[in-house]
């Protein structure tokens, strides 16, 4: 019940990320294509700071914003605009801002007016993407951020405890203990570096500064990549115990430190899965008993040899894992040859 409430709600979010990525998509492919259009002379007409109140609990809230006008002929027809940049989403910042930015727009002063040809009234005083879709882009990255790591949760959920003892290599399956997601561990450290980044950006008014978002935005990739990398190379995963190779048909052993540790067996020598219990454990601060998983494999002198997996504490772990084993191997001996026959 519990996992499906929690994919029904990541649904729900994932559709709505992904419509908010969409149109920031579009926006930004706008803008682009706003790189190439044609200018005309134009005249400012209004240049002033108004401000608005905008509903907010507990009570109303005051906001400051930039009002333009400008007028401009860019054939027959005199049309009027109001917008300073192709960017539609303004981070306009305090007063003082704003007066540093009307004072390149007094009225009367002649402006460069930047219009589509195919729709003349789409114009604007600046046709420069600036900083604005790298700031909104890190905006939406704590959203995207809980998206992934969701389904990252949910996949990883679903594959269960099998999950955390067999892992996927090409043709290959690796037996080995894993105690974390090291994709799963980057969303979390990229979200909260995602989260600082916004709150240096805004407090530095870096909004439309390209230099230093670029800077944030290399530093957070970094670090992230950084950290699965050091996920998947040292934190999360025991060694592994055990290569089992469907296209070579062979199995490497890496069960402990003796002669025969790394030694490789043919598919066609197994002989069972051995599932072992009060296996005497060394714990502290007193010893335990547990399961062994253990390949029994033929010899050519006719003989057997066993070969240790995994030794744990963990009933479930143990029995997961002897069953997994023995299916792969089912699937790929004759049931003649591993009775030995």
């Amino acid at each position: 019940m519990f996992g499906a409430l929690v994919t029904l709600w990541l649904l729900a979010w994932t559709i709505l990320v992904l419509s908010i990525d969409v149109h920031f998509m579009i926006q930004f492919g706008r803008a682009v294509r706003a790189a190439s259009f044609p200018s005309v002379v134009g005249q400012i007409t209004q240049s002033a700071i108004k401000q608005t109140l905008t509903a907010d609990l507990p009570g109303e809230r005051r906001e400051l914003h930039l009002a333009i006008a400008y007028r401009y002929q860019p054939y027959e027809d005199t049309l009027e605009g109001h917008r300073l940049s192709f960017w539609s989403q303004t981070w306009p910042g305090g007063r003082r801002q704003m007066e540093q930015r009307l004072e390149q727009f007094l009225i009367g002063e002649q402006v460069d007016v930047y219009f589509d040809p195919n729709d003349a009234a789409n114009s604007a005083l600046d046709r420069r993407l600036g900083g604005g879709p790298l700031f909104v882009g890190l905006l939406l990255m704590p959203f995207n951020l809980v998206m992934v790591g969701g389904w990252v949760w949910l996949r990883r959920r679903a594959r269960g405890l099998l999950g955390r003892l067999i892992h996927a290599d090409g043709r290959r399956w690796v037996v080995r203990r894993a105690f974390g997601d090291p994709i799963l561990t980057g969303v979390i450290v990229a979200e909260v570096l995602s989260l600082g980044a916004i709150l240096l950006a805004s407090l530095a008014q870096w909004q439309e500064n390209v230099t230093g978002l670029l800077l944030l935005w290399g530093a957070l990739l970094l670090v992230s990549v950084a950290a699965i990398w050091h996920a998947r190379r040292t934190r999360y995963f025991e060694p592994a115990r055990l290569i089992c190779d469907g296209g070579t048909g062979k199995v490497t052993w890496f069960g402990d430190n003796s002669e025969n540790s790394g030694q490789s067996h043919s598919v066609s020598q197994w002989r069972r899965t051995k599932l072992d219990d009060d296996v005497p454990l060394d714990t502290w601060p007193e010893p335990l008993s547990g399961y062994a998983v253990r390949l029994i494999f033929g010899t050519l002198a006719g003989g057997e040899e066993t070969r240790t997996v995994l030794v744990t504490e963990n009933a479930l772990e143990a029995a997961t894992l002897s069953e997994w084993l023995d299916d792969w191997f089912r699937s790929r001996v004759p049931e003649s040859e591993s009775r030995g026959g």
